[in-house]
């Protein structure tokens, strides 16, 4: 139970710390390009705000699916090392055993245990292929739930800065604009 908390804290806290950290960013962009930008105003803080909150989120699912492959590697250890066990005391593990051996190291395996049932022919695929394919694709499905969270957490900080900056000259020519009005008084 702790290490679960302990991963949900970390993977928090790391969330976090991205996530401001991406928004400080953007907010110095903002900063730098118009040394006038006045960040208290509406607009400035809900695109920081909302862009803050999208990028928690993608970034708290990044770190978790990374915590879920890592576990998903250690697990895959213990399998493999009572594959090579079994099979060296002489013990052939059927499909069975091997889908309940599985099962409890990563039952999180489910769905992918039946992909690999479609995927070998069981009656001419030993344990130790069938178990591998299992373990591909089950990291092959995690490996691409990253990228796709990783690819949107760029979008995220791509178009929050892109709004920001935009925002940021808008505001520039307005004041720019009514310092002309001023002047011409």
């Amino acid at each position: 139970m702790f290490f679960v908390l302990k991963e949900l804290f970390t993977a928090l806290l790391l969330a976090l710390v991205v996530s401001g950290g991406i928004v400080a960013v953007i907010a110095l962009m903002a900063r730098s390009t118009h040394a006038r930008y006045d960040f208290f105003d509406l607009k400035p803080i809900l695109i920081l705000g909302i862009t803050l909150i999208l990028l928690f989120a993608e970034a708290l699912f990044l770190f978790g699916a990374v915590r879920v492959r890592r576990q998903i590697d250690q697990k895959w250890n213990l399998v493999a090392m009572s594959i090579q066990q079994a099979q060296s005391v002489g013990q052939n593990l059927g499909n069975d055993q091997l889908e309940a051996l599985i099962r409890q190291q990563i039952p999180a395996a489910e769905d992918f245990i039946s992909f690999g049932r479609e995927e070998l022919n069981a009656s001419t695929a030993n344990a130790a292929a069938i178990a591998t394919a299992y373990y591909r694709e089950l990291r092959s499905g995690v490996s691409g739930y990253i990228w796709k969270r990783l690819l949107w957490l760029v979008g995220f900080a791509l178009v929050g800065g892109f709004l920001m900056i935009n925002d940021a000259a808008k505001q520039s020519r307005r004041s720019r604009a009514y310092a002309a009005y001023l002047s011409e008084y």
